[in-house]
């Protein structure tokens, strides 16, 4: 049975800080949360209730000005300006890339925000009071198709880890056919994802081990991190591997393939 009280550990703030070191590289990453609501109450009831665009036009006002005068200057002074990832705490909206988690600049940040919190209510996913931005992993241009609007296909891995037995539990394909195809909704995207069904498939199953055994190695320096996690590598054109994400496995795609013993 999963522990409700765990949901928290989702939240991009509390699991990043504690793997950043971990060995395996990740993207350079700003993130923060909103302002507390205990010290600026008024400030933050407005500032989430902009986030679901209530009034339009006033709602983005507000946004924007929290972000210019608050965010903004800390990503420049990151130079973390160019090509960049958004999020909030726990989802990206990444199924419709292109204006929302993938940005070209910050002139649009505010509504990539607006966006991403939005679509997260709409499925029911938390995280809105944290924004996330990273430097966009780059792909050659031309070279690497795109689905989900915008969104470069690269061969990913979803490595389970128990941090209870120090130990990898295994590893799944991100970009399992069976899983993913059916749930294709665009014509576009059928297309690109069965053209490179084998390309994704080859470089699943000849690194699969050398990734389980990187995640392996880099996870036993972590502390803070209690029970089975997933742990997410992307593997970009020159073959680098980064991580890319984490989730308590009892809320990860592809827990259901887990060996025996494991509960949900």
């Amino acid at each position: 049975m999963f522990d409700y009280t765990r949901e928290h550990e989702n939240d991009f703030s509390f699991w990043y800080p504690k793997i950043k070191d971990c060995g395996i590289p990740t993207p350079l990453t700003f993130y923060t949360k909103l302002p507390s609501a205990e010290e600026e109450p008024e400030y933050v009831k407005r500032l989430y209730e902009a986030f679901y665009m209530e009034h339009p036009k006033e709602d983005e006002e507000t946004v924007k000005a929290y972000l210019e005068e608050r965010v903004i200057p800390k990503l420049k002074e990151m130079k973390l300006t160019g090509h960049v990832f958004v999020k909030n705490g726990r989802f990206s909206n990444k199924f419709n890339a292109n204006g929302t988690c993938n940005l070209y600049g910050l002139h649009e940040l505010y509504r990539a925000i607006i966006l991403i919190n939005y679509e997260a209510m709409c499925c029911g996913a938390e995280g809105a009071d944290e924004i996330v931005v990273r430097k966009f992993i780059e792909s050659p241009h031309g070279t690497t198709p795109c689905i989900y609007n915008g969104l470069p296909l690269r061969p990913e891995f979803r490595v389970f880890y128990d941090f209870d037995t120090r130990k990898p539990i295994f590893t799944a394909n991100y970009w399992d056919y069976d899983y993913v195809y059916p749930h294709l909704h665009d014509a576009t995207d059928k297309i690109v994802f069965e053209h490179e069904r084998e390309r994704i498939e080859g470089a699943f199953k000849s690194e699969k081990d050398r990734v389980q055994a990187m995640v392996e190695t880099a996870m036993k320096r972590v502390t803070g991190l209690a029970g089975q996690w997933s742990v997410d590598i992307l593997m970009d054109e020159g073959d680098n591997l980064w991580l890319i994400d984490m989730a308590i496995a009892q809320r990860s795609a592809y827990w259901e393939k887990r060996p025996e013993g494991y509960a949900e």
